[in-house]
């Protein structure tokens, strides 16, 4: 309410027309920040997944911005911040030197994502709503499908567990590295399909759908597995 900057409208979602949320604007942009702060919490079960899927969404932003002309020093500034955070958690300084996130840690950086995205999709023309969802793909869909196996199973939304993607890939005998390739890999491939589609002038209801299909096929993967 101070700022003047919250989730006015969710873009063209459907093809058609803008979904404005009017009343709904402020709650629904607490939800979406909350959400993205425990999304990032979830996320942080091993080291360097939080700090290395934020370096690269920041980085993507960053790109997109710098296509646009745009320098983004707040974005420099916690890109090189989180490279020396990972250099130390990876253990590049030996296991004496090592630092954790923490959960105030994760979530503060779960919660500057969520606002440079409400920002750059209210007060700017250079992203919609709809391409934070491929921006931040891997955090977002792993939380989904998380609570969803947690609703499934007759569990508590918020009572941890090791259904996260990186716990399944550990107990199948993946090394912490190579989840965090694999993590690492996934989180690119989003954050570059959100740049080009945003270059390209990717219609958002095309976005829109185009997630909700690949959230559905992991959700009948992942039910198929269980």
């Amino acid at each position: 309410m101070f700022t003047d900057v919250y989730l006015r409208d969710l873009g063209n979602l459907f093809g058609q027309g803008t979904v404005n949320l009017n009343q709904f604007g402020i709650p629904f942009t607490i939800f979406a920040v909350v959400g993205m702060c425990n999304a990032f919490n979830m996320l942080d079960g091993k080291d360097g997944l939080a700090g290395s899927v934020a370096v690269i969404i920041i980085s993507s932003i960053l790109l997109l911005l710098y296509l646009n002309g745009i320098i983004y020093n707040w974005g420099l500034i916690l890109i090189l911040s989180l490279a020396v955070f990972l250099a130390f958690n990876l253990n590049l300084f030996g296991q004496q030197q090592k630092i954790f996130l923490g959960e105030h840690g994760s979530s503060s950086i779960g919660h500057l994502i969520a606002w440079n995205l409400v920002y750059l999709s209210q007060a700017t023309d250079f992203i919609t709503p709809v391409h934070a969802l491929w921006f931040v793909f891997f955090p977002l869909t792993d939380a989904l499908l998380t609570i969803t196996r947690r609703i499934r199973f007759s569990q508590s939304i918020v009572k941890a567990d090791r259904r996260h993607l990186h716990h399944i890939l550990s107990d199948r005998g993946f090394s912490d590295r190579r989840i965090l390739v694999i993590v690492v890999f996934i989180s690119i491939l989003g954050a570059i399909g959100a740049v080009i589609a945003n270059l390209l002038g990717t219609p958002d209801y095309y976005l829109f759908y185009g997630y909700v299909t690949v959230l559905i096929c992991l959700l009948l993967l992942s039910n198929a597995q269980s």
